[in-house]
């Protein structure tokens, strides 16, 4: 999903957009601050992307019994890739919403900072039920009484 975000940037910011004067901003001030958030999704993006093909490939070279080491010593490692893919897809509202006020009417703009809000609220509400979800899990694989149970050892803990 990072790479398609960083790929789509990459094209609307060689698209050539013409941007006007308008009360909130100037041709020049549109124009610059589009490019800026533009840079940032891509960057954002693919590092998204790197960061998973690196956890990927070190779980396979790995194996099972690193993994579980690795994964309870750096355990927020494994969020990163959606942290900077969420940034990017930010970033990218951001940009559209430049685009979007410098070209077409208020009713679109609002339109779309509605749905682009609604849209990243729900995202957000999923990401942190499923982090939570993902805890309780580990937690419970730790303790040995959740499904597939196996004995984890975390680095720090002693029971």
């Amino acid at each position: 999903m990072s790479g398609l975000i960083a790929g789509f940037t990459f094209l609307s910011s060689n698209y050539g957009i013409q941007f006007f004067d308008t009360p909130s901003f100037t041709k020049y001030q549109r124009d610059n601050l589009y490019g800026a958030l533009l840079i940032v999704a891509f960057l954002f993006s693919l590092f998204g992307s790197l960061m998973s093909a690196v956890l990927i490939g070190y779980v396979n070279l790995a194996g099972p019994p690193l993994v579980d080491k690795f994964a309870a010593t750096f355990w927020y490692v494994f969020d990163l890739p959606m942290i900077l893919m969420m940034t990017g897809i930010v970033a990218m509202l951001g940009a559209a919403l430049v685009l979007v006020e410098g070209l077409y009417s208020s009713l679109v703009y609002y339109i779309m900072l509605g749905t682009g809000g609604g849209l990243l609220g729900l995202l957000l509400i999923a990401f942190v039920s499923i982090r939570h979800f993902t805890h309780k899990v580990v937690e419970q694989q730790h303790r040995g009484v959740g499904p597939g149970a196996t004995r984890m050892v975390m680095v720090g803990r002693t029971d």
